[in-house]
Order: structure tokens, then sequence, then C-alpha cells
């Protein structure tokens, strides 16, 4: 086999690699001495541009301002920066000093000529930057300085530092000299920082910040012609560097937790649930050394059934393990503490009642708050206790105050008040369908004064709203058909079908699921006030039983075979109208009230064929018995008794009370209006009192209806 022969390098080759590197050598010595001069400026200005883009990197990431600022203390001039960080204290976590790295470098801030400059540059368009109030921000100490602040969504905002050209410019040079100097434009921080015009730079080179963020370095000054450059200035004094900020030890405060739907103050519970019900919870929290926050929830349960916390927003799957990602409180610069202080982080979270919790069953939720590091120190640590409330029986309306009416439920003894209606929406005239399930109301929302009511649909618990109406009009009186497809409604005077399982929702005029049935009810205002009318179905869905001037009818849920029932009423020579019937569903019985003027109370057996044409009028007189006394008509004397409710096994009966009154025409019965029930009694043949009231005295609670 050959073998490769090796050699040493001959003596020629030697001097020629010599001779070579010798020239190397010398090249590389001139081009030290070249740019000695020019190094320090170049690698100060390259320096803070590194800093500049992890500031916005870090405030993008960590959703939370920071800020890069070059200490003034009256000296535009400065070769040290400082780093600002924190939500609503924030402090110093760095810095650094370059000027033994630079040597005769610095930097500068301020104006020149051939660049006319206004405060603070116009923010890109869809940046919420200009929500962050930097005066409020920025620790006294800092106002006065050069503030760069990148915000969550990365632009930039500053303390009313010079700009032009849509831009924010610092120069960077190997000595500069300056002169007084100002900036046109309103200011946003108090005190701000001084301004100097530029006057001298030796070398310079200028580092420019849009306040989107970009970032560009250009050799010399950018439009300064009117600057004397030079290889190296004379410079004056410097802006001495900041001391960092030793965080303080600090309590974390957290605010109550806030449930929505909210539960009512007035109803002696933390809050009342239902089994599978899902409930929204806030808890918002400060800390005065400004740190990130984040939370937890936890809960327990008497029975030992726990429920499911989820993220609002699809973060993390129902029931996972809350991790830092997912818990990471958010900051609201908006939250009130009540004490004159604004901006606090906010935890909000899902949480899923037990489906197969049961009355009794009681679950309390906490809020467990910590920094990055697990450290916090918790002021009072908050929790909510949260009742699982049994079926209610009833639904009836609840005077809010103001005029305005939400539906709540409750059991026919009063207990367990839970409000259906979310806290926006002022609602009236509730209805069940004969399973229980479903209802519907008018609605309306309370930020809209005068706004009209429409028709929503819903599960009985509330879940599950949807719009079925959007045609505007007066809304008097709405109802569903026992078998949940149609609802009877009064709009302007006139009576209506809607037809509310199908899908092409809300419906407006002209769609041919909601249609006209009967003209001109007699729901217009009368000497006393509006009428106290509500229609109702016969419990087979078919026909649909209203009243109109003056005389009760019922017509067919697609408008034919409208028939007259029964009334008016002869008394004394006044005409009185049958109002408001209510049929059991077990078609045993049906009420109705008589009369616009101190109405009364009249129930009848209903046909047992289900047939409202076959109702025999029974003319005046027959009245409920309400003081329980045989042989004495009503007692109801100077009391008007409206809206009957016929339990579904026609054994009890609902009635809205309120004491005798003379409206100005057009007007509601002003009330105050309460809830009874009567009992119907074999030996009598009637409902027979006393009957008893189940809200409380004060309250103003009017159209209850059963839901079972």
């Amino acid at each position: 086999m050959r073998r490769a022969k090796t050699r040493a390098f001959t003596v020629i080759e030697m001097l020629v690699v010599a001779g070579i590197m010798a020239i190397l050598a010398g090249l590389s010595v001139a081009t030290i001495k070249r740019t000695s001069q020019k190094a320090p400026a170049q690698g100060l200005v390259q320096v803070l541009a590194e800093e500049l883009r992890l500031a916005r990197q870090k405030a993008v990431t960590n959703a939370s301002p920071v800020a890069v600022c070059l200490p003034a203390d009256g000296i535009p001039q400065s070769s040290s920066f400082y780093i600002l960080e924190g939500r609503n204290a924030p402090i110093i976590t760095r810095v650094r000093d370059l000027s033994g790295d630079f040597i005769g470098a610095s930097m500068f801030v301020g104006v020149w000529p051939g660049a006319p400059a206004t405060k603070n540059a116009p923010l890109p368009a869809g940046s919420k930057a200009g929500a962050w109030d930097l005066d409020q921000w920025l620790p006294a100490g800092s106002k006065t300085d050069f503030v760069f602040c990148f915000t969550p969504d990365g632009s930039l905002i500053t303390n009313d530092l010079p700009s032009f050209d849509g831009s924010y410019h610092i120069v960077a040079a190997n000595g500069l000299t300056f002169g007084p100097g100002a900036a046109a434009g309103a200011s946003t921080v108090s005190p701000g920082p001084v301004y100097a015009q530029l006057q001298q730079a030796g070398d310079p080179q200028t580092l420019s910040i849009s306040p989107a963020g970009g970032i560009t370095i250009r050799a010399g000054v950018v439009r300064g012609p009117g600057i004397d450059i030079a290889g190296r200035a004379t410079g004056g004094a410097v802006a001495p560097r900041e001391s960092v900020t030793t965080l303080a030890p600090s309590s974390v405060e957290l605010s109550t937790i806030y449930v929505q739907s909210a539960p009512d103050p007035s109803i002696p519970n933390d809050g009342l649930c239902k089994p599978g019900q899902y409930i929204s919870l806030e808890c918002w929290a400060r800390d005065p050394g400004g740190r990130q926050l984040f939370a937890k929830w936890n809960q327990t349960s008497s029975s030992g059934r726990l429920g499911r916390f989820s993220f609002p927003n699809g973060g993390a799957p129902p029931g996972s393990v809350l991790q830092k990602e997912v818990d990471r409180m958010e900051w609201d610069p908006n939250h009130d503490w009540g004490d004159g202080t604004r901006g606090g982080w906010r935890a909000r979270w899902g949480w899923t009642v037990p489906s197969d919790a049961v009355s009794g069953d009681v679950f309390t939720v906490t809020a467990d708050v910590r920094d990055a590091r697990g450290e916090a120190n918790i002021a009072v640590p908050p929790s909510l206790t949260l009742r699982v409330s049994p079926p209610g029986d009833l639904l009836f309306e609840r005077d809010i105050g103001g005029a305005r009416w939400q539906i709540y439920e409750m059991n026919t003894d009063g207990t367990n008040m839970f409000r259906l209606s979310p806290m926006d929406r002022e609602e009236t005239f509730p209805s069940v369908a004969s399973d229980g399930r479903r209802m519907v109301c008018l609605s309306r929302d309370m930020a809209t004064p005068g706004a009209p009511y429409e028709v929503y649909a819903m599960n009985v618990d509330g879940t599950m709203r949807r719009q079925i109406t959007n045609m505007g009009g007066l809304k008097t009186a709405l109802t569903i058909s026992p078998s949940g497809e149609y609802v009877a409604l009064v709009v302007d005077g006139d009576l209506w079908m809607a037809r509310i399982n199908g899908t092409d929702y809300p419906l407006s005029l002209g769609n041919p699921f909601l249609y006209r049935v009967a003209q001109n009810l007699a729901n217009q205002p009368s000497q006393h006030g509006i009428k106290k009318m509500r229609p109702c179905w016969s419990p087979d869905s078919r026909w649909c039983l209203y009243e109109a001037n003056s005389e009760l009818r019922a017509v067919r849920f697609d408008g034919t075979d409208d028939t007259h029932i029964m009334g008016p009423f002869a008394n004394g020579g006044v005409n009185e109208p049958p109002l408001s019937p209510s049929i059991a569903l077990n078609g045993s019985r049906m009420a109705y009230s008589i009369g616009n003027y101190n109405p009364v109370i009249s129930s009848i057996p209903y046909p047992a064929g289900g047939d409202p044409r076959g109702i025999v009028d029974p003319g005046w007189g027959q009245f409920i018995q309400m003081d329980g006394i045989a042989g004495i008509p009503s007692g109801s004397a100077g009391i008007d008794d409206d809206w009957p409710a016929v339990s579904p096994d026609g054994q009890r009966l609902l009635i809205t009370r309120s004491t005798q009154t003379t409206s100005p025409p057009g007007t509601e019965d002003p009330g105050p209006f309460s809830i009874t029930i009567v009992d119907y009694n074999v030996p009598n043949a009637q409902y027979f009192g006393p009957g008893s009231q189940i809200t409380p005295a004060g309250m103003n609670a009017r159209r209850a209806v059963w839901i079972k």
C-alpha cells in the first residue's frame, strides 16, 4: 500500500505567510484606530435598541406595561437606563449604567432644528394603549425622566416626549451639547420632562421608535442639518443613574366574590342555585407591590357532591386543573375600589352546579390568590355560599324599584324566592307551558328607557333564553299555550298569535308564524285606567279566550270560529266586563275577574268536553268568597282582585290584590300589589277564604302563575 509523504513549509512559503499576517495586522490596527472614537455611540445605541425590543416583548407576554426610562434630573443627557414594571404600583426592576462600557458616549432626548416636534406621537389604529393613564401609573420620581412605556398590546406611549415623522427619536453621540428647547402639543403627565435643543453631536446615531413598537437605527441626526457634527464633542454633565427599588412585603387585598346572575340581597342567603345551573364568578385583587397575580377557585359541599369549574372563554376544558397559563388574573384598569382608586386584577370563572344536587345542598366557593412565586398574604379571604333551591311552585312579577319589574320564582308558602330575570332586563307577564319546563315573558333592556317589550322564551330556570318577536308596538298581555307551541299576545289593542317552536327567530311583521287574529280589543284606557286583562288557552291548546269590548270571546289558534262566550254583566246600570280568564289544566274549573273598578273574582265549572263554546253564561254573582263566610258574596270590598290563576288540578287559586284606587286615564294601577292563595271548598262548591297572603308585607308583587 502506498503511503502519502509529508513535508514541511519551505523558507519562502513561511516568509510569504508571515508577510500576509503582517499586512492583516496592520489593517486591523488601522481599523481600531479609526473606530475608537465612533464605537462608543454605535455600541450604546445597539444596546438600547435591544433593551427596547425586550421590554416590548415582555409587556406583550406578561400583559403588563414595561417602561425603559432614561434618567434626567433636569439634564437631557444620560448614559444609563432603568426598567420600570408593574400594574398598579410599578417598581424599578433593573438599572444598567453604560458609562464604563461606552466611555464618553451618552444619549439625548429632545428637539433640534429642521425637525418640528410635537408631544406624543399618534397611536396606531386599533391600539388600546390610550386606555392607560400614564400620569397615574408613573411614580413621582419618574415623571421628569424620559419614559418609553410599552403597553400589553405592544404599543408605545411616553410622558409627553417630542416626536416627528410619527416616531420618537433618541440620539446617541460621542459627546453632545444642547440649549433650551420646546415641543408643541398638550401635556398628559405632570410634571413632565425638561425639553432641550441639540446643538452639537459627535459621530451621532439616531434610534427611532414608532408608536407601534418598530425600531430603526440610522447614522447621523435624522432631519438635523443644523446640527454641528464632529468626531467628538465636548459634552456636559450626564444625569446620574437610578437606584433599584426594593420590593417591600405587601398583602393582597381581595374584593367580595361577585356572582352572575347576582343573588337578590333581600333573600337571606348568599345565593340560591338550581341543579345544572351555570354560574359566573368574579373576584378582584390588588397588590401594593404591583405584582402579577394568579387565582385558583376552590369549593366544598355539605353533601360531598361537587360542581364543575370551567374557564369562561374556553381556555380550559371543564374540570381541568388550573394552571398558571389558565388562572392568570387579568388587569382591569376601570375597576373602582370605592376609595378613590381604580384598577385591579380580575379573576372570572364559571361554575356549574352538580346535576344531581338536591334541595338543601350547600356549596362554599373560595378564591385563592398568589403571585408568580406562590406567595401572598391574603387580607380577609372572601368566600361565597350557594344553596340549592327546591323547584318553585309559581312565578310572579316583583317591583325592584323605579317602577321596574322582574320575574321571580317561589314556593306557595312564600319561601325560596329566586330571581330569574337578568339584572339588566325588565320583564313582565310570565307564563308557563303544561310541562312546567318552558316559559315565556315580555322583556326589554333597562338601559334603553321606552324600548318596546318583546316576547322571550326560555326554560323555567331562566336558561336557554331566546327572543321570539321583533315587532315593536305596545304589548299589554301575553300567555303561552299548554302545549308550548304558541303564544297569544296583545299588541296595540289587537290579539296576535306567534308560533314559538320553529327556527326562524326573532319573528318580525310579515312572518307567517306571527299573525293577527282579532282587532280592537278593549284593553285601551278607560275612565279607571288600563283594563287588567290577560288571555288564556283551553287545556288542549286549540282555543284562546280573550276579552274584547266588555265581553269574553274564544277563537281558535288559527284565527277561525271567533265566538262570544259571556258578558258584559249588568251591575246597577254599569256593564262590567269579564277579564283575565284562567282554566285548570285538568279542565275542571275556570276563573276570571269582573269589572275594571273594584274588580272581584268569579269561578265556574269548565265544560267537560273542553270546548269553551259550551260555557253557560252565569250572569252576575258567581263570586268566590274571599272572607270565608258563607252567604257573603265576596269579602273584597275596598280591595281590587285581579289576574286569577287556577292551579293545574283546579284546587287552588292565585290572586293579585291591591287597595281599591282610581288611576288617571291611560295609566297602570299603581299598587302596591300582593299575592294571595285561596283553596277550593267542596261543600261550598267554590274557592272559599280566608285566603293566605304569600308575599311579604312591603313587597310589591303581582301576576302570579303556576309552574306545577
